[in-house]
């Protein structure tokens, strides 16, 4: 579905000149067979931010919460207009008449702040009297800094801008009407490090120099100003344009910006633009930039060591019979990793941790990431990392979801691995999707074998009964609705059982304490399946003193997985894989059609959430404000796999997660 209609826009050409961008490349991420991701693409959605930035005017920037009251909507609003309001302060000249100026020592490089004292008389002279004195603490300066603050004082201060503008162009600008790059940084620089950090700020000072959301939003706004040479600024609602004499932004910041600029400076400055207080650039972030940035012009930065090794073919002296053919350094360490937990788990005999047996109730078939989920246990299995117990499947119709799972079960190789059907799930009706059951040929039985699969509720009394006998414990993994689980322990018997043999509780969910009691959190959404299920089951764990984890849904975007996952497992041509890749295109392509619709899933996840959040169209080149892509125009872009119960897998295993991290990317 397109909102907009088509049109054609070309990518610019190169700079010739010193290339910041090249210098900070890092490694490009292929997130799928065509379709690369560029780190330096990944700029402030500008668009987006310009659209709820003239909407924070009137308070139309935000939605009602489900359950908010009238009075709390309308503080919050007012809270919001309150912002823009601070923002257009910082433009009005008033504000500024009994302040002060910076006082910069050439020899020292220093910059003390100087205090009007007689502001009647610098409001009708423009001048500083005899009696000012500096306040404050010293700060830092630079070469250079002195004499644009000067002219950024007397013009932009002093409400010019098109002074201010011509100013600095006939001082700066090179030969071919454009200023350097450098000098770019460099007046970026002045500008951010004129802010006093609120922690040196002193009594009386003026609000307009405290470094805080807004006055960085004001530092963005000059450095755009001087970028677009005064373009591209709708100065009614206080923000970027995204049209100027009917041109377009996008297509100017590709076709003149990033021909004269480098994306970097372009990402940092509308970065300072963000609608939102908190995706703001901070003051220390910039500055240590700056100085890593302008440390390039000098010819002193030394680039982090890049590890390519990560990536090249997994070729050991000595290759364990465990381990797979065709894997990478990363990838082979990993499986090195399990199998040394094995023996040293071996070796500790009963001293140390045991081998977890995992009982798991899951949706199959609903989402791609439970049979993920299951392809991670086979695997953890195989390895004698983890020891299957059973599985139950969920879910309206729960019956076709547990023969999907006899059938995967069987495929992977563990006949012996029992599967139930469980419950309904959910207290409202479920629809089930096109993508959900389709292409499952290759590997699910015939409906006479429904007969085989026993009641979920028989299934966990035999697997505990099972583990009390042999004097063992399970660990649950629930990664679907709590219903089948609260109904197991609402019985007598089911209660007894699980007091006795559940050693611990893996969620992907989310609960809270509230008042000392652990309160299931209904926003999850597999808590919100039987919200009063998941409650029952939440108090149970709390009252019996059961350890728990809970994995939500900001863990599993931290931990995103490229599709190209997905791809290798269908070029496997085992069953599970094409029909893997079938689901995630089916899934994200629903997913991005319930955006682009008047009622998506949740009220932030719109058409522009998406394709900024789940899907490599910006951040392979494409602009904010071309034409939104059609969902089959965006297939080659989904760009992640969203494992949330993958992710559960990982905690259900004692003492594993600080043996398999790695260094996160910086």
């Amino acid at each position: 579905m397109s909102k907009r209609p088509r049109s054609e826009a070309s990518e610019g050409s190169s700079r010739g000149s010193l290339n910041i961008d090249e210098a900070f490349q890092r490694k490009k991420q292929k997130t799928s067979a065509t379709i690369v991701s560029d780190e330096q693409n990944k700029m402030d959605d500008w668009y987006y931010s310009s659209n709820l930035s003239r909407a924070q005017r009137y308070g139309k920037n935000i939605v009602k919460y489900k359950g908010e009251t009238d009075e709390g909507f309308a503080k919050r609003q007012e809270d919001e207009i309150a912002k823009w309001r601070k923002r257009r302060e910082l433009d009005t000249r008033e504000n500024f008449n009994t302040c002060g100026r910076w006082q910069y020592d050439d020899d020292t490089l220093e910059k003390r702040w100087i205090k009007r004292q007689n502001s009647d008389l610098v409001n009708r002279t423009g001048h500083l009297t005899l009696q000012d004195e500096p306040v404050g603490g010293i700060f830092p300066a630079h070469e250079g800094d002195k004499e644009f603050s000067k002219i950024y004082r007397e013009f932009w201060i002093g409400d010019n801008k098109q002074r201010f503008l011509e100013t600095i162009y006939d001082k700066y600008k090179d030969e071919d009407g454009n200023i350097p790059e450098k000098k770019l940084w460099e007046i970026f620089r002045c500008l951010v490090s004129e802010l006093v950090p609120k922690k040196q700020a002193w009594e009386g000072i003026p609000d307009y120099i405290v470094a805080n959301p807004h006055t960085i939003w004001h530092v963005g706004k000059c450095m755009f100003y001087i970028l677009t040479n005064g373009r591209f600024w709708d100065e009614d609602s206080n923000t970027l344009n995204p049209l100027d004499d009917g041109k377009k932004f996008g297509e100017f910041k590709v076709k003149v910006l990033q021909k004269k600029y480098s994306r970097n400076l372009i990402k940092y400055i509308v970065g300072c633009l963000s609608a939102a207080d908190e995706a703001r650039f901070v003051q220390r972030t910039l500055l240590d930039h700056f100085e890593t940035v302008l440390s390039v012009y000098d010819g002193t930065y030394v680039s982090e060591a890049e590890d390519d090794t990560a990536d090249m073919p997994y070729e050991p002296r000595s290759k364990n019979p465990l381990i797979p053919d065709g894997l990478t350094n990363a990838e082979g360490g990993v499986y090195e990793k399990l199998i040394r937990i094995v023996a040293k788990r071996q070796k500790a005999g009963r001293r140390g941790h045991k081998t977890p047996h995992i009982i798991t109730i899951t949706d199959l078939a609903k989402d791609y990431d439970d049979l993920t989920a299951m392809l991670c246990l086979k695997e953890l299995n195989r390895l004698g990392v983890v020891t299957l117990a059973g599985f139950v499947a969920n879910l309206m119709p729960a019956d076709r979801r547990a023969l999907f799972g006899r059938g995967a079960l069987d495929s992977l190789g563990l006949p012996k691995v029992p599967m139930g059907v469980g419950t309904k799930g959910s207290q409202k009706p479920h629809e089930v999707l096109d993508y959900e059951f389709a292409g499952i040929n290759d590997f699910m039985p015939p409906d006479e074998r429904l007969n085989e699969l026993p009641d979920g509720q028989d299934l966990l009394k035999t697997v505990f009964e099972k583990a009390i006998k042999e004097n063992r414990k399970l660990t649950f993994l629930g990664i679907s609705s709590l219903m089948d689980i609260a109904e197991f322990a609402s019985t007598e018997e089911g209660a007894e059982l699980l007091k006795k043999g559940l050693s611990n509780v893996v969620l992907q969910g989310g609960y809270r304490m509230v008042d000392d009691k652990l309160i299931a959190d209904p926003e999850a959404a597999n808590n919100g399946f039987d919200i009063d299920g998941a409650q029952i089951f939440h108090t149970f764990m709390q009252e019996n003193k059961i350890p728990s984890a809970v994995w939500t849904k900001v863990a599993t975007f931290a931990t995103a997985i490229p599709t190209t996952v997905f791809e290798f497992m269908e070029d496997t041509q085992h069953p599970l894989g094409p029909y893997l890749r079938k689901v995630q295109i089916g899934q994200d392509s629903s997913f991005y059609l319930k955006a682009c619709s008047d009622k998506p899933f949740a009220p932030h996840m719109t058409q522009p959430w998406y394709l900024k959040n789940r899907s490599a169209w910006l951040s392979s080149g494409h602009e904010p404000d071309e034409p939104y892509p059609t969902v089959e125009e965006l297939v080659p872009f989904f760009i992640n796999i969203i494992a949330y119960d993958a992710l559960g897998v990982e905690y259900s295993l004692p003492g594993i997660i600080s043996l398999l991290c790695l260094p996160t990317p910086q």
